[in-house]
């Protein structure tokens, strides 16, 4: 005769398990931002000739650069941007591979943050959230937004979390 015991999981048990779910997202968010940097230093060290607004994003850091005064030609968050960018003597290509990658950190934080509340368990959330990102990344007008309107692209986030 077989006898089903109820066996509490031990504590110890528990914290391992734990312990494994932590690592395994810290890997997989590890492994996603490697992507996203790869990514946003593809969309930095881009030709002048790919993207209708990038010479003009181009042109405008470059005399910001130099001149040091903002023109105010763009929303005061983007020129806080290239400000810092100039104070810290950035070049173009790595300016805007470091705004492309804010950008996609971004809506990974905002989809984090849309599932937080509708989602229980931390790793499906997670998982979610690299997933939503994930196929965000593959549909043609986030590129757009990320390689073509950089300042329009990085306000989709925070419009995301205010609705």
């Amino acid at each position: 005769m077989l006898v089903r015991r109820n066996w509490d999981v031990s504590p110890k048990l528990t914290q391992r398990r734990q312990a494994g779910e932590s690592l395994f997202i810290v890997i997989l968010y590890g492994l996603f931002v490697l992507l996203l940097s790869v990514l946003a230093v593809r969309v930095g060290f881009r030709d002048l000739a790919i993207g209708t607004d990038y010479r003009r994003y181009y042109s405008h850091y470059l005399t910001l650069h130099s001149e040091m005064v903002p023109s105010g030609r763009f929303e005061i968050g983007y020129q806080v941007l290239e400000l810092v960018g100039a104070y810290l003597r950035l070049p173009p290509e790595y300016f805007f591979s470091l705004v492309a990658f804010l950008n996609m950190v971004f809506h990974l934080w905002a989809f984090s943050a849309l599932t937080r509340g509708t989602v229980q368990d931390d790793v499906e959330r997670h998982i979610i959230a690299l997933a939503t990102t994930g196929v965000l990344m593959a549909w043609p007008f986030y590129w757009n937004g990320v390689t073509n309107i950089i300042r329009q692209g990085l306000s989709v986030p925070f419009l995301l979390l205010y609705l």
